[in-house]
């Protein structure tokens, strides 16, 4: 394992994904790279979730929200809260939120309901909303959202093509 592979391991945001990183990074999972680059992505995914304010389980979202953790389903299901598979079980990204009215951020909805006609999944659309944007000036589309601009974020997400990202 390099030095760099070491570092990374160990910067791990706790010990399980410490202990998952030094095993997808080991010189033995080398003999399978397609296993490795799906490992891999697993700790992309969870250093983005971590360095966007990390996620809730639906009952803690149902709590911020003041709603049922049905109800939290049912929204998800509806397209107007964003959750990703995450061992699995369904997770939420604390990104999305509204934080100074315990709500989901004004034009999420739309926003949403752009990139799933786009034929995005959820975790492209997190890694979307919360990845620099050209169109933005470099800004995340959820960082737009957050600051109220909701009509450029939009924009954003009607002009990106997914096909470009593959």
């Amino acid at each position: 394992m390099s030095n760099e592979d070491r570092v990374a391991a160990l910067s791990a945001p706790d010990d399980f994904w410490a202990f998952f990183e030094t095993l997808v990074l080991s010189p033995a999972q080398a003999s399978d790279p397609e296993r490795r680059t799906l490992m891999r992505n697993e700790i992309i995914r969870k250093r983005m979730l971590e360095s966007r304010g990390g996620c809730l389980t639906a009952p803690q979202l149902a709590q911020v929200l003041g709603i049922s953790r049905q109800a939290v389903n049912q929204r998800r299901l509806a397209g107007t809260l964003l959750g990703v598979l995450d061992g699995g079980r369904y997770v939420y990204p604390r990104c999305q939120l509204d934080r100074s009215r315990m709500a989901t951020l004004p034009g999420l909805k739309q926003m949403l309901d752009i990139l799933r006609d786009k034929g995005a999944d959820p975790w492209t659309i997190f890694l979307f909303l919360a990845s620099e944007q050209d169109a933005l000036e470099g800004a995340a589309p959820i960082d737009v959202l957050a600051a109220g601009a909701r009509d450029p974020a939009l924009r954003a997400a009607r002009l990106h093509d997914f096909q470009d990202t593959i």
